[in-house]
């Protein structure tokens, strides 16, 4: 080899050595607001977990624009489950100038606060079921799980047609979430032959199901949907064994996972739900995440950390589509991004909901959760 050659070679290795070292690091601060304390706090501290691990991916990947390398850091605001506090939040997370807000839970809150985000063209990402959070002409609105509507069709479909359970009795909270989807429940499950025997509301906080359970054992119904957060649930499905209800339980809240059996134990009575996303199509990558989750948290993944490690990466992914950080950008880009996340292949219509939205349906009887039903959406419908 000759002098020149060798000049050459050490010329290009100084100069890749050069850019690494003037590449300059850019901080960029992702907002993740959610429930940290309070009845959906579990679910709030998992999904912020899934955030962190995601931050902890995309910083691996090295991104860079206009020569700058992009390190990015989650800046965290409990909402909990408070829409004026949600509201708070997200006037904190404009002024500090976050790329994108993630985590968003509770339907209340996430309705309230993107009017704050769209008129800062901040892409913000809920797992609310409200159909009403894409529907309010944001264009900076995203979610990236089915919403009420189509949850509900297809759990009462399920009950009604699969199941042949006819005579079904309603129990919801009172905030948008519970009612909202009780509404949807029950027209689906009038359409395809039920019959409602009854319709009762608890409040939002409360874990005293007795008078309701007094009234459903005299009923005698063969299903009973409950409208209600994960905590409520476990309450509500312990009742059910301790009044010795014969009935099937269909939930509103996704419960799929080791703590919900953990927590209520084996039941003769099938406790129905529905887990949003590609579930044993991604079992394979979803086996890795679960893994590095409890290394590095001790912990069991909630039904929604897939869901927010996927907000975050599709958010990445829209900023590397951009080559910028601008607000405004990210979100045009959001509008063509295309995804395979863990959670299934992850693209939105122009309303922010997910084109092709898909969920699995769950039977715990038992003591185990088996898988009854794949359910994959054409054209979000």
């Amino acid at each position: 080899m000759g002098l020149k050659q060798i000049g050459a070679m050490l010329l290009v290795a100084w100069s890749v050595l050069f850019n690494e070292a003037g590449a300059a690091d850019k901080p960029v601060q992702i907002g993740f607001a959610g429930p940290l304390t309070g009845l959906s706090g579990a679910s709030g501290v998992a999904m912020l977990k899934g955030a962190e691990l995601a931050i902890e991916d995309i910083n691996k990947q090295g991104i860079q624009i206009g020569g700058d390398r992009l390190v990015f850091s989650l800046l965290t605001q409990n909402d909990k489950s408070s829409p004026w506090i949600g509201v708070n939040a997200a006037g904190y997370f404009v002024k500090t100038g976050v790329v994108g807000v993630v985590g968003l839970f509770n339907s209340g809150v996430a309705i309230a606060t993107s009017d704050v985000y769209s008129k800062a063209d901040i892409a913000h990402f809920a797992v609310s079921g409200s159909r009403r959070f894409t529907q309010q002409g944001h264009r900076s609105a995203f979610r990236i799980t089915p919403y009420d509507d189509q949850r509900a069709a297809s759990l009462a479909e399920y009950a009604v047609k699969d199941m042949q359970w006819r005579r079904i009795a309603i129990v919801h909270d009172d905030s948008a979430f519970g009612k909202n989807y009780k509404d949807k429940f029950s027209k689906a499950a009038l359409a395809n032959g039920a019959s409602i025997l009854s319709t009762q509301e608890v409040g939002s906080s409360t874990f005293d199901f007795n008078q309701v359970l007094v009234r459903l054992k005299r009923e005698e119904p063969q299903a009973i949907f409950l409208g209600a957060l994960g905590e409520q649930t476990i309450a509500f499905a312990r009742g059910i064994k301790r009044f010795g209800i014969n009935a099937a339980v269909i939930t509103a809240a996704s419960v799929v996972d080791n703590s919900f059996i953990e927590a209520v134990g084996a039941s003769r009575q099938p406790v129905v739900s529905i887990k949003p996303g590609a579930g044993i199509r991604n079992s394979k990558k979803q086996e890795v995440f679960e893994r590095r989750y409890r290394e590095k948290f001790s912990a069991t993944p909630g039904g929604y950390s897939m869901f927010v490690y996927d907000e975050v990466q599709v958010l990445a992914a829209a900023i590397k589509q951009a080559n910028s950080v601008e607000p405004k950008k990210i979100t045009e880009a959001l509008h063509s991004v295309t995804h395979v996340g863990l959670t299934g292949d992850i693209a939105f219509d122009a309303q922010g909901d997910l084109r092709e939205p898909s969920f699995d349906l769950y039977q715990a009887k038992d003591g185990a959760w088996t898988i009854m039903k794949q359910i994959r959406l054409s054209g979000g419908r």
